[in-house]
C-alpha cells in the first residue's frame, strides 16, 4: 500500500506540502514575491506565496539546481549562475501558464502579459526564445521590454488671433449634463446614456500587431538623446530677447525651442565659421595682427578682409522666417513620469485621492498602503458607510490594472464582476456617442486612450477657439464603476448612484492642452475667478 507520503495522480498530500512549507528556503522566497503578483494570481495571503514557490520549487528536481534558484532569487542581480528547465511543466497549473513568466510574475514582473514583453541579458548562456523548450529561471536574467512610443507631430499655434471666450468653469462640478456635454460631436445634452458590452481581448490584439520594442535603459537613453540634439536659444539671441521685451520670451515659453518649429535654424547657426562663436574682439585683433605679419614676411601686399554677412539666405527668406517667429508656435508632447492620477468615490462623496508612476497601475479592493503603481480602497475605512457600498467593496477584490503603452491606455478587469467604463476616446474611435458606457466582462481588455487621435483632435482644435481646446479634458477623464454601472439599461441614470467608481486623469494630455492655451494667449476680454 501506499505510504501517508505517497502521490495520488502527481498531487502530493497535505503533509508532504506542509513539510516544504515549513522548509526555511521556501519562507525565504515566499517573502520576496511581488506583492501585486500575490494580489493579482492569488488570494494576496502568505500561503498562495508559499504555494507558489513550492510549485516552481519541485519543477526543479536537481538539488544543485534547487540551490542555485535559491541564489538567484536571495541574491538578486548579483547572482550569476542559475538552473534551466523545461518551458512546460505538466506540475504547474494551467491557470498559471507557460514556467518562465510565472517565475518572472511571482518575483519581477507582476504586469507581465506576453512572452513577447522580455528578453534575456546578454551574459545569459541560455538565450530565451518566445515559445521555446528550454527556460532560464533566474529572474534577473530578463530585461521587460516597452513598445517604442511614436513620436507626435508639434501642434501649431498662431498667435494673436481671436479665439473667443475663454473657457468657463463649470458651476456645479457634478452635474451630469455639464459633465457629458461634448462639442466634438453635434449631440443635445439630454440624450440618455447609451450601454454596450465590450467581446474580446484589445490588449492581446495590442501584442501581436506591436511594432519596435526598447528595454528602460534603451528607453531611457534615447529620450537623452532626443534631449541633447533639441536646439537651444544661443546666449546672443537670449540677450536680444532680453532688450527686445516680454513678447519675445513667451514664444519660447510656448515649448518650441527655435523660432518657426523644433527644426528650424537660429540666426546664429550661419555666422562664418572663420570666427569662432565664443571668440571675443581681442581674439579677433590677434588674428588680423598675425595675418598681416605673415604677408609681410612673404612679401605679399594686403588685401582687405571683407566681413560676410549674418545669413546665407536671400531676403525674401529672411523676411519670411521673422513672419513665422512673430505669427506661429509649436508645441510638442512631453511626458511625465506621473502620468495617471485617480479620484476614489462613493457615490457622490470622494474618499482619496492617488498619482501613479511606472507603466502600469493596480487599482484593488485589499488594505495595501499603496505604492506608485498600486492604489488600494481597502485601506480606506467609514463608519458611515452604506451597506451596498461594502457590498461592492469587497467584490471587487483583485480589482482592475492600468497599462501605459506607446501612448495608449489599456484596461484590463482582474476581478470576477464587471467593469463599467465611459471613455470619450475610446467612444469617437468606435462611432459611439461619447457618454457611451461599455461593460468589460471579468478577464477582458479594452483601450480606453489612443494618442494619436488624441494629437489629431487637439491639432484641429487648435485652430478654433479656446473652448475647443478645452473640451479635449474630456478625452482625458475617463470613468470606471465596479460591479454596477448606470445609463439605459440600469436604474442608475448617473454615475453618482454608483456605489464604487473612480475617475481617471491622464496627465500629460492634460499638459499638452495647458501649454497650447498658454501659447493662444490671453483672451481680450475681462477674466474673471471663474474663466
Amino acid at each position: 500500500m501506499a505510504g501517508p507520503s505517497s502521490r495520488a495522480n502527481g498531487a502530493p498530500v497535505a503533509k508532504d506540502l506542509y513539510l516544504e512549507m515549513a522548509d526555511p528556503r521556501i519562507q525565504t522566497m515566499a517573502r520576496l514575491v511581488v506583492p501585486e503578483t500575490s494580489c493579482t494570481l492569488g488570494d494576496n495571503t502568505d500561503e498562495w506565496n508559499g504555494r507558489a514557490v513550492i510549485h516552481v520549487w519541485r519543477i526543479i528536481e536537481n538539488i544543485k539546481n534547487q540551490d542555485l534558484f535559491y541564489k538567484a532569487i536571495t541574491q538578486g542581480p548579483i547572482a550569476r549562475k542559475t538552473s534551466c528547465v523545461p518551458a512546460r511543466n505538466a506540475k504547474l497549473p494551467e491557470t498559471y501558464g507557460r514556467v518562465g513568466l510565472f517565475n518572472l510574475r511571482l518575483f519581477r514582473f507582476s504586469c507581465l502579459k506576453d512572452e513577447r514583453q522580455i528578453t534575456n541579458i546578454r551574459s545569459c548562456r541560455h538565450k530565451y526564445v518566445a515559445r521555446g523548450e528550454i527556460v532560464c529561471l533566474n529572474p534577473y536574467h530578463y530585461n521587460f521590454l516597452i513598445p517604442k512610443k511614436e513620436k507626435m507631430p508639434p501642434i501649431m499655434v498662431t498667435r494673436g488671433l481671436d479665439y473667443g471666450a475663454p473657457p468657463i468653469r463649470m458651476r456645479f462640478p457634478f452635474n451630469e449634463q455639464e459633465l457629458m456635454e461634448n462639442i466634438l460631436v453635434d449631440e443635445e445634452v439630454d440624450v440618455p446614456i447609451s450601454n454596450v458590452t465590450l467581446e474580446g481581448d484589445e490588449l492581446g490584439a495590442f501584442f501581436k500587431n506591436k511594432g519596435d520594442t526598447l528595454t528602460m535603459e534603451q528607453m531611457e537613453q534615447e529620450e537623452q538623446e532626443e534631449d541633447e540634439s533639441t536646439p537651444v536659444p544661443s546666449p546672443q539671441r537670449m540677450s536680444s530677447m532680453d532688450i527686445e521685451g516680454e513678447e519675445e520670451l513667451e514664444y519660447y515659453r510656448c515649448g518650441s525651442d527655435s523660432p518657426g518649429g523644433s527644426n528650424a535654424p537660429t540666426p546664429r547657426a550661419y555666422v562664418n565659421d572663420g570666427y569662432g562663436e565664443d571668440e571675443d574682439m581681442e581674439g579677433v585683433e590677434e588674428k588680423k595682427k598675425n595675418e598681416e605679419s605673415t604677408s609681410n614676411e612673404t612679401n605679399q601686399p594686403n588685401t582687405p578682409m571683407e566681413i560676410p554677412p549674418l545669413f546665407r539666405s536671400a531676403p525674401s527668406e529672411i523676411a519670411e522666417f521673422a513672419h513665422n517667429v512673430e505669427t506661429h508656435a509649436y508645441v510638442e508632447y512631453e511626458e511625465n513620469t506621473q502620468w495617471l492620477g485617480l479620484a476614489y468615490y462613493e457615490e457622490g462623496a470622494i474618499q482619496a485621492a492617488a498619482v501613479f508612476s511606472g507603466q502600469h497601475a493596480l487599482i484593488d479592493g485589499y488594505t495595501s498602503s499603496g505604492t506608485p503603481t498600486r492604489f488600494s480602497i481597502g485601506f480606506y475605512n467609514s463608519l458611515t458607510r452604506r451597506q451596498n457600498i461594502s457590498v461592492v467593496r469587497n467584490e471587487m477584490q483583485k480589482g482592475i490594472r492600468l497599462y501605459l503603452l506607446a501612448g495608449e491606455v489599456f484596461l484590463e478587469n482582474l476581478s470576477a464582476v464587471g467593469v463599467f467604463v465611459q471613455s470619450v476616446s475610446s467612444n469617437l474611435s468606435r462611432k459611439f456617442r461619447p457618454n457611451t458606457v461599455t461593460k468589460v466582462r471579468p478577464g477582458g481588455t479594452m483601450k480606453i486612450f489612443d494618442l494619436a487621435q488624441f494629437s489629431k483632435s487637439l491639432a484641429l482644435a487648435a485652430q478654433k477657439t479656446y473652448q475647443d481646446v478645452s473640451s479635449l479634458n474630456k478625452l482625458c477623464t475617463i470613468r470606471v464603476a465596479m460591479s454596477e454601472g448606470w445609463g439605459v439599461k440600469y436604474h442608475r441614470s448617473t454615475v453618482l448612484s454608483s456605489p464604487v467608481w473612480f475617475q481617471l486623469y491622464l496627465h500629460n494630455p492634460m499638459a499638452w492642452i495647458d501649454n497650447v492655451l498658454n501659447c493662444m494667449g490671453a483672451p481680450a476680454i475681462y477674466c474673471d475667478s471663474r474663466t
